[in-house]
C-alpha cells in the first residue's frame, strides 16, 4: 500500500475516534449542566460533528485520490522498467557490434594485402571470394549498427519522457501525503481543536 493510501486510512480512523470521544463527552457535559446548558452543548457538539464531517469527506476524496495515483505509478513504473530493458539491450547489442566490426576490417586489409600479393590465378580467386564475403559482412553489421543506433536515440527520448511522466505521478503523490499529514495535525493539534461546551 502506497504511504498516502495509509494515512488515509488512518485519518478516518481517527476521524471516528474523534466523533464518538466527542460524542461520549458531550452526552456527559450534558448532564451536568442540565437542560439549559444541554441546548447549547448540542449545538456545539452539531457543529463540530459537522466539521468532522466534512473533515471525513475530504479525507476520502483524498484518499480515492491517492488511490489512483497509486495505481498510476505502479503502471508507469512498469512502463519505464520494460523501456529500460529495451533500451539496455539495444545498447548491449550496439556494444557487441562495436566489438566485432574492427576485427573484421583487420581481416579485410589482410586479405587484401595477400590478394596483391598473389600470383597464382587460382589462389587469387579463392582471395578474392573471400574479401567480397568480408566485406559482405561488414557492411551487413554497420547496417545493423546503424539501424540499432537510430533505436537507441529513440528509446532514450522516450525513456526520459516516461521517466518525466513517473516523476510528475510522484509529486502529485508527495502532494496527496502532505495535505493528509496536514489534515492529521489539524486533528490532533490541541491548538487548532477546541472542545465545544467549555467556556474559558
Amino acid at each position: 500500500m502506497q504511504r498516502p493510501q495509509v494515512l488515509a486510512a488512518g485519518l478516518l480512523c481517527l476521524i471516528a475516534i474523534l466523533v464518538t470521544n466527542l460524542a461520549f463527552s458531550q452526552i456527559s457535559e450534558s448532564a451536568k449542566s442540565g437542560p439549559a446548558g444541554g441546548e447549547e452543548t448540542v449545538k456545539a457538539l452539531l457543529n463540530e460533528v459537522r466539521e468532522l464531517r466534512l473533515a471525513l469527506q475530504k479525507t476520502s476524496l483524498n484518499g480515492y485520490r491517492a488511490q489512483l495515483i497509486g495505481e498510476r505509478i505502479r503502471t508507469q513504473q512498469e512502463r519505464v522498467d520494460r523501456m529500460t530493458n529495451q533500451f539496455e539491450e539495444v545498447h548491449s547489442e550496439m556494444t557487441g557490434l562495436q566489438v566485432e566490426i574492427p576485427p573484421q576490417l583487420e581481416q579485410l586489409r589482410e586479405v587484401e594485402n595477400r590478394l596483391r600479393q598473389e600470383q597464382n590465378p587460382e589462389r587469387r580467386v579463392q582471395l578474392e571470394a573471400q574479401v567480397q564475403e568480408v566485406k559482405a559482412s561488414v557492411e551487413d553489421q554497420k547496417r545493423r549498427a546503424d539501424r540499432l543506433r537510430e533505436r537507441e536515440a529513440q528509446l532514450s527520448g522516450q525513456l526520459r519522457d516516461e521517466k518525466a511522466k513517473l516523476d510528475g505521478l510522484q509529486d502529485k503523490a508527495d502532494a496527496v501525503e502532505h495535505e493528509l499529514e496536514q489534515e492529521m495535525e489539524n486533528l490532533t493539534s490541541p491548538q487548532k481543536r477546541t472542545t465545544p461546551g467549555k467556556r474559558d
